[in-house]
């Protein structure tokens, strides 16, 4: 990803609990044309075309299910923020709403509610808030 200009990425493994294994990845774009060509970009790159992730054979499948979400950030965390090099654990948040208007109060709640500052403020590093445009 980085040699196609995807500088920020962001890898995560599941370590406990019903989703493992799973492998989250975070990658930011810079606009929607670097969403819509990152796959023909991939491609280019011959390392990565010539990769065991790429040709990996039908018995021995690279990956089970890849889904993929377009989200954008919130505006009081407007950018992925990389935590120092470390290990450590993350706690992945999921909300889900009943409707629109709920999930925008809830936007609000971590933005002017100032919930995003509470999260800093406590010593938790947070790496991104960001809503669900398109996908999961």
């Amino acid at each position: 990803m980085n040699r196609i200009g995807i500088e920020a990425v962001g890898v995560f493994n599941v370590v406990y609990g019903p989703n493992k294994p799973t492998m989250y990845v975070l990658l930011v774009h810079k606009s929607l044309e670097s969403v819509a060509t990152a796959s023909d970009r991939l491609m280019a790159d011959s390392k990565y075309r010539n990769s065991d992730f790429v040709n990996s054979a039908l018995a021995d499948p690279a990956y089970v299910r890849m889904e993929s979400s377009l989200m954008v950030a919130f505006k009081d965390m407007p950018k992925l923020e990389v935590p120092e090099k470390k290990s450590r654990i993350f706690e992945l948040r999921t909300y889900e709403s009943h409707g629109t208007r709920a999930a925008k109060k809830k936007i609000e709640m971590f933005n002017e509610g100032g919930e995003i500052a509470i999260f800093k403020k406590t010593g938790l590093q947070p790496v991104f808030f960001g809503e669900t445009l398109i996908g999961l």
